[in-house]
This record gives C-alpha cells, sequence and structure tokens, in this order.
C-alpha cells in the first residue's frame, strides 16, 4: 500500500554562532526573508541564511516523527557588519605573524577572499555572499 503524506513549506533562517573549535548552528522559523529584521533581532549570530523547507508530523511504528523534506530556494550566505578582505589584503595586514594561520588556510584551500564577522573571526567568503 502506498501513502503520501504532504507537510506544509514554511521558510527558515540558519544562524551561525562562534565557538571554540567550530561555528554553532540554530535554524529559526521566520515569517518574511528580511536580513536587516534577522540582523537585528539575532545579534549574536555572526552569519545567517534562509531557506524553505516542508516539515511533516508522521506517525511511524506508533511514534509520532517530524519529517524534513530537502531544502529549497537557498539563499546567500548574509555577514552583518562583515568586511570582506582579498589575499592580498590579509598579507599587508599587521602584525604579519597574527595572520599566518589565516593565510596559510586561505592559500591551501584556494579561499580568495573571506570575511571578518561583527564579532571579529573570519570566514570564507563565496562570490554570492553578502555583507550587510
Amino acid at each position: 500500500m502506498k501513502r503520501t503524506v504532504t507537510g506544509r513549506t514554511k521558510t527558515y533562517v540558519e544562524l551561525l554562532y562562534h565557538s571554540v573549535l567550530f561555528s554553532e548552528t540554530e535554524v529559526v522559523e521566520v515569517g518574511s526573508r528580511d536580513p536587516v529584521a534577522v540582523a537585528e533581532k539575532h545579534k549574536n549570530a555572526f552569519g545567517f541564511h534562509f531557506f524553505d523547507q516542508a516539515r511533516t508530523e508522521v506517525e511511524l511504528d506508533g511514534n509520532a516523527q517530524t519529517v524534513f523534506g530537502e531544502r529549497r530556494t537557498v539563499s546567500p550566505w548574509y555577514y552583518p557588519g562583515g568586511k570582506v578582505y582579498t589575499l592580498e589584503d590579509v598579507k599587508s595586514m599587521k602584525p604579519e605573524k597574527e595572520y599566518e594561520i589565516l593565510i596559510s588556510n586561505m592559500e591551501g584551500n584556494g579561499y580568495p577572499k573571506v570575511v571578518k564577522t561583527r564579532h571579529g573571526g573570519f570566514v570564507p567568503f563565496q562570490k554570492d555572499d553578502k555583507v550587510l
């Protein structure tokens, strides 16, 4: 027997937070894709992006579970208060010793640009990303 279950598609924002070793993430439902409103509301987040996703509650083996669809209409990453630097920009920053690891990571991973976030960390900057 084949059953089809449909869910409601909603819009979400995935927020990025600095942590000790890796960035932490949080996904929150939003009513609109207003990047300025998200940046103001979530001041501890250094970056975020939007996506749409269907989520449906189903019962499997007597247990209620949430089934997630594919992420769709994913926006570029937004970096409020960020500043973009090229590899050449970083190489000219002083004191040079402080940026050796960043330069090595950019060269080794082929990152032509990074963004310095509003909280001071650096992350790779892709061509479609946006600084607010």
